[in-house]
């Protein structure tokens, strides 16, 4: 779910066999990311994610969040704010809103970075299974403390040139932060996210508690998972706009 945060307003190369801090290359780091979060096997098996949050930006009380996703890149989220509902979706290809801040009650369709954005946090899989396949480049840029444990930070390049970094806990080798640009309408600000609160769902370790904002800015974000499910089944057309 990284790269839906904030959304109401996550190379063929060597860096596979490059020596890390403590003998640790890339790819054992990887590698032991992947194990940690429930195998490559499980992972390449999950056809779908079901979330039931509350979510909270800066001092406004909780709102209702729900994401559903679903191969292959499908995505639905219905986020409260203010006592309004804004829904989103993608269906792998285009993408629709229905935002009632901007004065609409029927969908309207996503621009390419919306739907870029979205599409991001549509892939459950994440960008470091299968790296190279993806056409994506990892480099082990030290070892660094993240609200006080070790993690390994890995910069990402994606296919695309875009750059994140991820960091992994070097004792558990869950994710613990994200950070990086999210560029919903053309602008993009920098985000960073921290993972924490994980239990397994399923066979998938799943953060239940994810902490946002944007560095320098006012922008905070709290989202707590309430129920979450992996592998339920979803009806494609729930990523299709409402027909009048």
């Amino acid at each position: 779910m990284r790269t839906l945060l904030f959304t109401a307003a996550f190379f063929m190369g060597s860096a596979g066999t490059t020596a890390g801090l403590h003998g640790q290359t890339v790819d054992e780091i990887i590698a032991k990311n992947l194990k940690a979060r429930g195998g490559v096997d499980r992972l390449r098996k999950m056809q779908s994610e079901h979330f039931e949050a509350h979510i909270v930006f800066g001092s406004d009380p909780p709102g209702r969040l729900l994401v559903v996703m679903r191969r292959p890149g499908m995505m639905r989220q219905e986020v409260e704010v203010n006592g309004k509902m804004i829904v989103s979706a993608i269906d792998g290809t285009s993408g629709w809103t229905i935002n009632p801040f901007r004065g609409n009650s029927g969908p309207e369709p996503m621009n390419s970075d919306q739907v870029k954005n979205m599409a991001g946090g549509a892939d459950f899989e994440g960008p470091l299974l299968d790296y190279e396949k993806k056409f994506n480049r990892v480099k082990l840029m030290g070892k660094v403390s993240v609200q006080g444990r070790d993690a390994y930070k890995l910069m990402v390049t994606l296919s695309d040139g875009e750059i994140r970094n991820d960091y992994v806990d070097a004792f558990n080798f869950l994710e613990v932060k994200w950070e990086g640009k999210v560029t919903p309408d053309g602008n993009g600000f920098e985000v960073e996210t921290y993972f924490s609160d994980y239990r397994t769902v399923n066979g998938v370790k799943i953060a239940f508690r994810l902490d946002s904002d944007s560095p320098g800015g006012k922008n905070k974000q709290q989202i707590i998972i309430d129920h979450a499910e992996v592998d339920k089944p979803v009806d494609p057309a729930l990523f299709q706009p409402p027909q009048p």
